[in-house]
């Protein structure tokens, strides 16, 4: 699953390998962060559901989770691994430190 939150630092990647990534684009894919629509349309859900289910269960607009919100959280943390896991090897790369 290819969220647009990932679209643009990965088509950057695929279009030029990572070669010449400068300082400002290595910081902004460091930096990148998931948010509540991320985990919404992980989900297939909308934002306020996700920020309902993260209330207290004791406060009046709580709303369960969908049953099978791990799965859901898992591939979003998985993606992550994987993001991190690119601009890794892409600087060692770039400094000449292989894989």
């Amino acid at each position: 699953m290819r969220t647009v939150v990932y679209a643009y630092i990965y088509d950057a990647w695929l279009v030029n390998g990572g070669i010449d990534m400068n300082f400002s684009e290595a910081t902004d894919s460091l930096c990148e962060k998931l948010d509540h629509k991320d985990v919404a349309e992980a989900l297939g859900t909308s934002v306020q559901a996700v920020r309902q289910a993260r209330l207290s269960p004791d406060a009046t607009a709580y709303r369960r989770p969908r049953a099978d919100w791990r799965h859901a959280i898992i591939r979003l943390a998985e993606s992550r691994v994987w993001h991190y896991r690119r601009l890794i090897d892409a600087l060692r790369k770039e400094i000449g430190g292989g894989q």
